[in-house]
């Protein structure tokens, strides 16, 4: 295997790890289209919290990629799980909310919090 082929490896691996570790925190975690492990919150008023636990648990790991915390929107009403009924207000917060994304930047991650 070329060297680039490790490294590429090796992000798969950390993405993998970092969403594994999420899920047994007990979060609901999606890794998308993309490759970025994201966060869903059930409404705006979990996410400052929820963007500082998630940020531990980031470094606990020394990932170095990029993650994201957002909250649930209309499309994710098949992600909800028991706790939500679907269709209730809690399963259809904010339509048009977007994701924080952090690139591992400190100075972005200091600004979102």
């Amino acid at each position: 295997m070329g060297k680039e082929t490790t490294e590429t490896v090796n992000k798969v691996n950390a993405k993998l790890a970092l969403f594994k570790a999420l899920k047994e925190a007990g979060y609901r975690t999606e890794l998308d289209s993309s490759s970025v492990p994201t966060v869903i919150c059930k409404n705006a008023d979990d996410m400052e919290n929820t963007i500082k636990e998630v940020k531990k648990i980031v470094k606990d790991l020394e990932y170095n990629s990029s993650f994201g915390v957002r909250i649930m929107r209309r499309g994710d009403i098949n992600l909800v799980e028991d706790d939500v009924v679907a269709g209730s207000e809690e399963a259809v917060a904010a339509e048009d909310t977007d994701a924080i994304d952090f690139n591992n930047d400190s100075e972005a991650i200091q600004q979102a919090v």
